[in-house]
């Protein structure tokens, strides 16, 4: 612990020194999973790259000390050996503790333990004001409660103390085939309501072809004498892509009366949807015109994990070119949103996530409850994840679309993606007098806030869509020759080819 407490010492007075100068600041992690376009001054960002340990594990209590950039393929690989696990691991081996919690981290166990804050016993925050405080749920608990999901708005984390629960050596994955989004929910309001049942999220492949998976963890002694199912993986170069996987699994055995099960270890399990990032890695293919098929993907599969292909997105400034969203309903009104996405876009496939919504109020997507409490109303949320190339290349019109559809629904977006609506708009959903009330305790108003942090920035009345400048016209007025090598660099397909090299050379893409 001691050279922890010495890099957030040394944290702490450089952030206490931007207070004194009433200087705005960012957090500089070393790599993001967002999919905003970011980049980061060394004049105006601190440094918590450095925060990269697993410090303990206690059995006993079954609890870790694990610090903020701590990846959670690390994370599990910590734990695993002591046979435990996070409560919920996001499916990116890439996304760090922090970075979950001071966004919004969910994933298939979030039906019974919510989003991944939840998971968290304390946190260490350094606040704006360079002072180092510990909140829990009996110490600066309202700091405890508001901190998640506001993107460093209010201080820096540092150190957390996750909860852990029992882990086994398999999962046994069953396979629901669906043919209606009504289906759908039925299905995960049935299995959600199982205590037999770990895990639980669907894929939509078209209006009427889809599938839930129900997970359970297992050892192969739960099978006694009888015979164990087969067991598959997800993560070698020649394995299925998950989302292909679980297609083929629903289209080869529709014959069967009983839905088909297959074992997977249990990592294999958590980050199933790291190659190919769930079916995004797909748009890599089609972009650069290659076909898309096993023999392609096993040959690129050296690009396909979500690492490299985070890195190629940033590097490549293409994202504009994309919907890429996590929108959260109500179970209730989530039908309706599936429909309507249906008949407007038919975008496919689509994610479907069961979520429990935290007990109060904060900026994770929720539901308030109607008496003004400060909690949240209860209700399942479903969320939905979007992600697909924007129809005629109408990225702003198809996202504000999507935006108020969500919240004439009451639902709410994930915000580690781009946000469009107008700042009047944003405070309408989110509770600005509560979140202004806790950055003022704790001396956070020089810092962006949460609007700032994740807008989209419109110059002109448009937006960067990410789409191919050509070189014609870099000749003209004071054009020198480094403008003339940045334009060709940037024109299809050297911009993709230049993504990928720095990829491979570990190139700094987020300053």
């Amino acid at each position: 612990m001691d050279v922890h407490h010495a890099t957030v010492a040394t944290l702490a007075r450089r952030v206490a020194c931007f207070h004194a100068q009433k200087t705005p600041f960012r957090i500089y992690h070393g790599s993001t999973n967002s999919t905003r376009s970011t980049t980061f001054s060394d004049d105006t960002s601190i440094d918590t790259s450095g925060l990269k340990n697993v410090i303990s594990v206690d059995t006993q209590a079954q609890t870790c000390l694990v610090e903020s950039n701590v990846p959670m393929d690390m994370l599990v690989a910590a734990t695993l050996p002591f046979r435990l696990l996070p409560p919920v691991v996001p499916e990116f081996p890439g996304i760090t503790v922090g970075g979950a919690f001071a966004g919004t981290g969910g994933e298939s166990s979030s039906f019974r333990y919510g989003f991944f804050d939840q998971c968290v016993n304390w946190v260490e925050v350094i606040l704006a004001s360079g002072e180092i405080v510990t909140a829990s749920p009996v110490e600066n608990e309202d700091l405890y409660y508001g901190a998640a999901a506001t993107f460093g708005t209010i201080g820096v984390t540092t150190l957390f103390e996750l909860r852990l629960i029992p882990a086994h050596d398999f999962v046994e994955l069953t396979y629901h085939p669906c043919h209606a989004f009504s289906e759908a929910q039925q299905t995960i309001a049935k299995l959600t309501a199982s205590a037999d049942v770990d895990f639980v999220d669907g894929i939509m492949f078209s209006e009427t072809e889809g599938l839930v998976v129900s997970g359970c963890l297992v050892n192969l002694n739960h099978y006694g004498q009888g015979q164990a199912p087969p067991t598959v993986s997800f993560s070698r170069r020649w394995d299925q892509w998950f989302y292909l996987h679980a297609q083929d699994r629903i289209t080869t055995h529709a014959h069967l009366e009983v839905p088909y099960r297959e074992l997977t270890p249990v990592t294999e399990y958590l980050f199933r949807y790291d190659r190919g990032a769930f079916w995004t890695g797909a748009f890599v293919f089609k972009w650069f015109g290659i076909p898309f098929n096993r023999v392609t993907r096993y040959v690129l599969d050296w690009l396909m994990s979500t690492r490299i292909l985070y890195h190629g997105l940033h590097a490549s400034k293409l994202g504009g070119g994309y919907i890429i969203q996590d929108l959260c309903l109500p179970q209730e009104t989530a039908g309706e949103f599936l429909n309507w996405m249906n008949r407007e876009y038919a975008l496919y496939p689509l994610w479907l996530c069961p979520i429990k919504q935290n007990e109060r109020i904060s900026m994770n997507p929720h539901t308030p409850a109607t008496n003004d409490s400060g909690k949240t109303s209860g209700e399942p949320l479903l969320n939905i994840g979007v992600w697909a190339p924007c129809p005629s290349g109408n990225r702003i019109g198809c996202n504000r679309r999507l935006e108020a559809k969500l919240k004439s629904l009451r639902g709410m977006k994930w915000l580690y993606a781009d946000t469009f609506y107008t700042e009047e708009e944003f405070w309408c959903i989110y509770d600005r007098k509560w979140y202004s009330g806790l950055r003022k305790k704790y001396g956070a108003e020089n810092l962006p806030d949460v609007y700032e942090k994740v807008r989209t920035i419109i110059e002109d009345g448009r937006q960067n869509l990410g789409i191919l400048p050509s070189i014609t016209g870099v000749f003209s007025g004071d054009s020198c020759l480094h403008d003339v090598w940045k334009a060709v660099w940037s024109v299809w397909p050297l911009v993709g080819i230049k993504a990928i090299f720095s990829a491979i050379r570990g190139v700094e893409y987020l300053k």
